[in-house]
């Protein structure tokens, strides 16, 4: 079956799909967890206990997988509160990680990163349990009125600001899979800045996009205007956001200022593969197909195992 050329502004808007056929998804029944503990069994077990039956209360099982060949939806790590110090032996000592591997948006220039990849936590484990009921509820595309209830829930129920960022996150998360794009900027309007003031360039890339669907195209990007100005050019994140918003510039048929993205985006980090991939997404769509083969190609140089590693290779046997 041949592979279809899907505009770019197609792919933001919906998923990549290239198969002309669509099917409808199964229903989940179960979701993929992995773990690495650096504490005690005892409270693993009750971690584990209590996220079994919150998932059943959803009609999911659990179903523990190994990180590298299981395809785990969440990553958790069990830490002491104190690194240096001896393995946590209670509840107030240790520290839950929730690394959220896998994304439900059908919108690649999305991210659901707030910060360092993960949901850092130091609470009990029924909540911590509760939390990533929600997360994997979320990973899932399961933004009911029952994942949104219990993030709001869970809100001050620890006594940290980053605690309630993550949950406005994901609340901001869940209104843009419901299509509630001025819900979502409210709030992400919450989390524009750390404790540290500073931003959180997943907050501003989700909230401009929710401008531009709502059609105000010049907000959001002034938005992301703003926030590539804060960032020092050997920031590790700025070739990312120059890239999501060449990727929202396509979106909106400003080709000079998508292609002026994506060679600033390769300026500041001349290997970040993922540049290449939409760029060469992009130039197909635009009919350069020469520029679309070199791209696609050094992306498979560069990421020959990476998330976009088989379409890359579809698009280059169809160009």
């Amino acid at each position: 079956m041949k592979l279809l050329y899907i505009s770019i502004s197609l792919i933001l808007l919906m998923h990549i799909n290239i198969i002309a056929q669509e099917t409808t998804p199964e229903p989940i029944t179960n979701v993929r967890v992995s773990y690495f503990s650096a504490t005690t069994d005892d409270i693993i077990d009750v971690f584990f206990q209590s996220l079994e039956a919150q998932l059943a209360e959803n009609d999911l099982t659990l179903e523990i997988v190994e990180l590298e060949t299981g395809d785990p939806m969440l990553h958790i790590l069990f830490r002491p509160l104190n690194p240096r110090g001896p393995s946590a032996q209670t509840e107030a000592d240790t520290v839950y990680v929730l690394n959220p591997l896998q994304s439900p948006f059908e919108y690649p220039s999305l991210t659901t990163i707030l910060t360092d990849r993960a949901v850092i936590i130091a609470a009990p484990p029924e909540i911590s349990a509760q939390f990533a009921t929600g997360l994997l509820l979320f990973i899932i595309g399961n933004c009911e009125a029952n994942t949104t209830d219990l993030f709001i829930a869970l809100q001050g129920a620890v006594e940290n600001p980053a605690w309630d960022d993550q949950l406005n996150f994901y609340l901001g998360n869940c209104a843009l899979i419901n299509e509630e794009y001025q819900t979502a900027i409210d709030f992400f309007s919450l989390v524009q800045n750390d404790a540290l003031n500073n931003p959180y360039w997943s907050t501003a890339i989700n909230t401009s996009f929710a401008y531009i669907m709502l059609g105000e195209s010049e907000t959001g990007f002034q938005l992301l205007g703003d926030l590539i100005a804060l960032l020092p050019a050997w920031s590790p994140d700025i070739a990312d956001v120059l890239t999501r918003r060449a990727m929202l510039y396509a979106m909106t048929d400003n080709q000079a200022a998508a292609l002026h993205d994506f060679e600033a985006a390769l300026t500041a980090n001349p290997n970040f593969a993922p540049c290449f991939y939409y760029r060469g997404i992009y130039y197909a769509d635009l009919g350069q197909i020469d520029a679309a083969r070199a791209d696609l190609q050094r992306y498979l140089e560069l990421a020959p195992e990476g998330e976009f590693a088989e379409t890359a290779l579809e698009y280059l046997q169809n160009l």
